[in-house]
């Protein structure tokens, strides 16, 4: 259904000086990452940077079907995170 959809991100702010993501599936939230998803812990990515592609690599795997959109450890790296 979201593969069908306009999917836009947008940056916010995460746990102690952290940047997580929204995902807006047709201007509505469909995802809020505050974490990196995979690792221990509540803080979202370092920099604004490391948030937005790791909000690309999110809605890309949506347009592709792929629900829930799971990221890897191998993602995470190959993303510098």
């Amino acid at each position: 259904a979201h593969s069908e959809a306009k999917l836009t991100a947008r940056i916010i702010e995460a746990p102690n000086g952290s940047f997580g993501y929204e995902v807006l599936s047709d201007g509505k939230l469909f995802v809020r990452q505050t974490n990196v998803p995979g690792r221990p812990g509540n803080d979202g990515c370092r920099t604004r940077e490391q948030a937005e592609k790791l909000s690309d690599l999110v809605i890309g795997k949506i347009q592709r079907g792929e629900m829930p959109p799971t990221v890897s450890s191998d993602e995470l790296k190959d993303l510098g995170l």
